[in-house]
């Protein structure tokens, strides 16, 4: 075969590979999605929206005359929230209790109800032992050890996050840190396997449940080039409990924000635990720690 007939041959393939169709799933009716992550700390609190198609610009519209139910499975009792605006809906007065599962209910005209159930972790203490100043990726940071006193009752999950704060005198910085770590019981390569930059990190209790355990988690923030010409910096650390179906939903969250510009990586899907719907009704329980670095 000559020059002439491989690029006649090479010009076919590319008007068949031109025109085939790309094999887009039909349309599907829209679903509720109710979003409510919920601790003792606050009352209850559940935004309900509606879903949209992937090729649609993201916008998830508020959904304001539905119902939305709170039972209280471990009491037998039940609330029904009140209606805000932008899809909110909130208790009165009704807070969350430790150990206490719930179920979460909610309907609106012309969509199928959806429901959740999800409990509340037990609460837990944790202290910071030390701390000290590293360099990791040509990076200055911080490196906390922190010990966690973990409930031997379940399989119990934690996420670990790490604000700093920056007294500068003309002007007080309030940044969140991205975090890593090197502990084998981390799951944080599950995420990114360069995870030098995360919101947080994930550790779950497969390896210590019913222990003492000692982590260590590093910090990074670009403000830290300042700590000289601060007057005061401040730690905040939050550690949370949170149940499964929270911990899958925070991992599932990070893997799709790291991978969302990467033209190369398979899609993945948010973690839901809506049935007939989408979203997620997690518990969590919080031990906040602030610590001084200068």
């Amino acid at each position: 075969m000559n020059l002439t007939n491989w690029q006649l041959f090479f010009l076919c393939l590319l008007i068949v590979a031109c025109e085939r169709s790309l094999p887009f799933p039909e349309a599907v009716p829209p679903v509720l999605v109710a979003n409510a992550i919920f601790s003792t700390d606050s009352i209850w609190h559940v935004q309900l929206t509606q879903s949209a198609p992937l090729e649609a610009e993201i916008n998830f519209p508020s959904i304001n005359k539905g119902q939305i139910i709170i039972k209280d499975i471990t009491e037998g009792t039940a609330i029904e929230l009140i209606p805000q605006s932008n899809g909110i809906y909130i208790s009165d007065t009704q807070s969350p209790e430790a150990n206490h599962s719930y179920q979460l209910i909610a309907m609106a005209e012309g969509y199928p109800t959806i429901q959740a159930t999800d409990q509340m972790p037990t609460p837990f203490k944790a202290t910071v032992n030390s701390f000290e100043t590293s360099t990791y990726q040509q990076r200055n940071n911080y490196l906390f050890d922190i010990t966690i006193e973990d409930a031997n009752n379940k399989t119990n999950f934690y996420l670990i996050a790490i604000t700093y704060e920056f007294d500068l005198g003309s002007q007080y910085i309030v940044e969140p840190a991205g975090h890593f770590s090197f502990d084998p019981n981390s799951d944080n390569e599950q995420v990114v396997p360069n995870h030098s930059s995360l919101k947080q990190s994930y550790l779950p209790d497969y390896n210590f449940n019913g222990q003492n355990y000692t982590t260590q988690v590093g910090t990074t923030s670009p403000s830290l080039e300042q700590i000289d010409s601060a007057t005061k910096v401040l730690a905040r650390i939050h550690i949370k409990s949170i149940s499964a179906a929270g911990y899958q939903y925070e991992l599932s969250v990070e893997r799709f924000e790291n991978i969302a510009d990467d033209l190369f990586t398979d899609p993945i899907g948010v973690f839901s635990n809506i049935e007939n719907g989408l979203g997620i009704f997690a518990g969590y329980t919080l031990q906040e720690i602030i610590i001084p670095i200068k």
